[in-house]
C-alpha cells in the first residue's frame, strides 16, 4: 500500500469518526422539559417533552413528533398504564434519580422512524431542525378532557390540554414564534 493510499484510507476513517462523533453529540444536545400546563398525565405527573435545538439552516424549522402508545380501552387498562411510560412522565418510579434525558430521548427516537434522527446521511432534510418529541402519557390520543376518580385513584385524561399547551410552551419558551416552517407528525395514538 502506498503512503498516498494509506493517507486516503486514514482520511476516510477520520471523516467517519468525525461524522459519528457529531451524530452522537447531537443526540446529547437535548433536554427533558415539562409542558407549561395544569393538565396532567394519567397518573397525575406533569407532561414532558424532549427538545433538541436546531442549528444552521434548520434553526427556524420545527419538527414536532407526538409519540404513540395506543388507547386504554377501559378503566382497568387505564389504571394499568399509570405504572408505565404511557401513563406517567416518571418512567422509573422505583429510582430516586431522574432518568438521563439524552438516553431517554435517544431511545424514543430510535423506536421512531428515520425522519427524526440528527444524522444527515439518514435524514437529509430535517437533521438540523428544532426537534420536539412529545412523550405520550394520557391514554386518549391527546384528545381527552376529563378527570375521573375510580376506587380512590384520580385518573387524568387531559391530552387535549397537553397538546394545546405544548404549542403555547414552544412559542413562549423555545422560540417557535420565529419559526419559518413547522412539521407535525405522530405514530399510532400520536396521530399517525
Amino acid at each position: 500500500m502506498s503512503s498516498c493510499s494509506a493517507f486516503m484510507g486514514l482520511q476516510h476513517v477520520i471523516r467517519f469518526v468525525v461524522l459519528c462523533t457529531i451524530a452522537v453529540l447531537s443526540w446529547c444536545l437535548c433536554e427533558r422539559k415539562f409542558i407549561a400546563t395544569s393538565a396532567k398525565c394519567t397518573d397525575g405527573t406533569r407532561p414532558a417533552y424532549y427538545f433538541r435545538k436546531g442549528h444552521e439552516s434548520g434553526s427556524k424549522s420545527w419538527h414536532i413528533h407526538f409519540q404513540g402508545g395506543g388507547w386504554c380501552a377501559d378503566i382497568e387498562s387505564c389504571i394499568t398504564r399509570i405504572d408505565s411510560k404511557f401513563g406517567s412522565s416518571e418512567w422509573d418510579r422505583q429510582s430516586t434519580q431522574q432518568p438521563s434525558s439524552c438516553d431517554d430521548f435517544r431511545g424514543k427516537l430510535l423506536e421512531s422512524t428515520e425522519y427524526i434522527t440528527s444524522d444527515p446521511r439518514r435524514n437529509h432534510m430535517m437533521h438540523n431542525w428544532n426537534t420536539v418529541f412529545v412523550a405520550y402519557c394520557d391514554g386518549g390520543s391527546y384528545a381527552g378532557d376529563a378527570v375521573v376518580e375510580h376506587n380512590g385513584k384520580m385518573l387524568h385524561f387531559e391530552g387535549l390540554d397537553i397538546r394545546r399547551n405544548l404549542i403555547h410552551t414552544l412559542l413562549e419558551r423555545e422560540g417557535m414564534e420565529f419559526g419559518a416552517e413547522v412539521l407535525i407528525s405522530g405514530c399510532s395514538a400520536g396521530g399517525g
